[in-house]
């Protein structure tokens, strides 16, 4: 399989796993009897937990993955211009684009 092939395969996987076992969450919220009035706070401190644990796994995957892809793809137009942040200038657009629109 080429490169391409091989990143669309396991985006589409990734994505739906993480679609499956979300939508798992709700069956199981339902198995324990945790209904949406019943907030305690230590499922508001869990969730809290969570949250930031999976914004930091974004965060590690778009710095460590994302950032020296992006360099290397973006190599004649820092030479062109003469920046040498562009790539980091791009990918925190980015990544607070996202932020913005959630």
């Amino acid at each position: 399989m080429n490169l391409l092939l091989t990143k669309l395969v396991t985006m589409v996987i990734l994505g739906l796993c993480s679609f499956i076992i979300g939508l798992s969450t709700i069956q199981l919220r339902k198995c324990l009897g945790l209904q949406a009035s019943e907030v305690r706070r230590s499922q508001t401190v869990i969730t809290s937990l969570l949250l930031c644990f999976g914004a930091g796994v974004l965060l590690a995957t778009s710095m460590l993955h994302i950032l020296p892809e992006t360099r290397h793809g973006m190599e004649e137009a820092q030479e062109s211009l003469g920046i040498s942040w562009l790539a980091e200038l791009v990918v925190c657009a980015g990544f607070f684009l996202v932020y913005l629109v959630e």
